[in-house]
């Protein structure tokens, strides 16, 4: 608990954060961090989602799957596979990014609306206490 109480200091130090502040926490890492947050600020909220372990995994597996060519091939001749694979893949990123009207990409947008609708059917229980956001 004492490197995240230390976090939280840094974290409440950044966002100018006081005791009442309210809020939402989301990670994937739960261990000492409710504790920490309860002595930090009793009015925020922590939801533990292994979101991020997902998006990783899809993440790599997408990029293994893309390199299978590159792998046979020797060690320097794979290496400049893979950098011009991840520079197209870059330049096809900022691409849809110029085209995108907001500050996501169409299907982030997409995906972002959907978890919105899906998170205001929770509701938090807090000290024994329910509380809808």
């Amino acid at each position: 608990m004492a490197s995240w109480s230390w976090f939280l200091d840094c974290l409440g130090d950044d966002l100018d954060l006081n005791k009442k502040s309210n809020f939402t926490f989301i990670s994937d890492r739960q261990k000492g961090l409710i504790p920490a947050l309860q002595k930090h600020w009793s009015r925020s909220y922590f939801t533990g989602r292994a979101l991020s372990d997902v998006l990783l995994n899809n993440m790599c597996e997408v990029l293994n799957s893309k390199l299978l060519d590159g792998r046979d091939k020797p060690i320097i001749t794979m290496l400049e596979y893979i950098r011009e694979y991840l520079m197209r893949r870059i330049m096809n990123v900022l691409q849809i990014i110029d085209r995108s009207n907001g500050l996501l990409t169409p299907y982030a947008t997409k995906i972002f609306e959907s978890i919105k609708k899906e998170a205001a059917r929770y509701t938090v229980k807090w000290n024994g206490e329910e509380h809808y956001q």
